[in-house]
């Protein structure tokens, strides 16, 4: 089980994005959850479903772009939804793909996997900027994944 909660100060709603794992397909795979309407599940199509199958890694949410992004390293794959309106955007290719975080100014989700790769997919686009992507070749990234805003006495050192 994997939770992301958000704060929607525009309309003072909190909700938890939830990502559920099985082994046998689940009611869903991707919900949203908020106190006042209980756990609302994200419609996946049964394609996508299958090529994730039935496991769901990690979520992370841009608060400014109204963009959640959920990772299946089983599926090599990364979704983004529309947390508005509630709808699958777009999904991209990634293998072994589990760690996923938005940068400190959330301009991107930063994605990593298993083999020391990582991402910079754009929250406003969902594209990846393939002048940022990294190779770390003796890492190996699982999903948790945090990114941390270098400071004036980091950037010296």
């Amino acid at each position: 089980l994997a939770l992301q909660y958000q704060t929607d100060k525009t309309q003072e709603i909190d909700e938890v994005w939830r990502a559920e794992q099985a082994k046998s397909q689940p009611p869903y795979l991707t919900a949203t959850y908020h106190p006042n309407y209980g756990i609302r599940p994200l419609a996946i199509p049964q394609r996508v479903w299958e090529i994730c199958q039935g496991y769901i890694g990690s979520t992370a949410i841009c608060t400014a772009q109204h963009v959640a992004a959920f990772t299946s390293p089983r599926g090599d794959l990364v979704l983004f939804w529309d947390t508005r309106q509630q709808n699958l955007l777009s999904m991209h290719r990634f293998n072994d793909v589990c760690g996923v975080s938005t940068t400190p100014d959330q301009g991107y989700f930063a994605l990593t996997n298993s083999h020391g790769s990582v991402r910079f997919i754009d929250t406003r686009t969902q594209q990846e900027n393939l002048n940022l992507r990294q190779k770390f070749p003796h890492q190996s990234w699982d999903n948790h994944l945090l990114m941390i805003p270098q400071t004036q006495q980091m950037m010296s050192l």
